[in-house]
């Protein structure tokens, strides 16, 4: 019989340079209505390895979708802005992966990079 070897699925933590994907609208069983945000890594040991980050879909001055979003828009958004996570889409981003508490790992900050 063969061994078989456990791998990792996305990346560890640490600071990566990474490309803005996607985002998308999702409704989950659990939490409801989440929006996920999709980075591919650029350069590095784990180069083309995609990290993800999921939210509620509420945006509010202190919710998790407003701190991602003002990371994608370099700028804090504040009461009253509209932001299109559409025009940020193929742009480049120095993003922080952390641990959860169940011990996968996601995008936890995201800082616009000069390139």
């Amino acid at each position: 019989m063969s061994t078989l070897t456990m791998k990792a699925s996305g990346v560890p933590v640490g600071g990566y340079e990474a490309e803005f994907v996607e985002w998308e609208q999702s409704v989950h069983e659990q939490f409801g209505d989440r929006i996920g945000f999709r980075f591919r890594v650029i350069g590095g040991a784990h180069d083309g390895t995609e990290t993800t980050r999921f939210t509620g879909a509420k945006l509010s001055p202190k919710s998790a979708l407003a701190k991602v979003l003002s990371g994608l828009a370099g700028q804090k958004i504040e009461v009253g802005d509209s932001v299109d996570p559409d025009k940020f889409v193929g742009k480049r981003y120095m993003v922080v992966v952390e641990e959860t508490e169940s011990g996968a790992t996601r995008v936890e900050s995201i800082l616009p990079t000069a390139g």
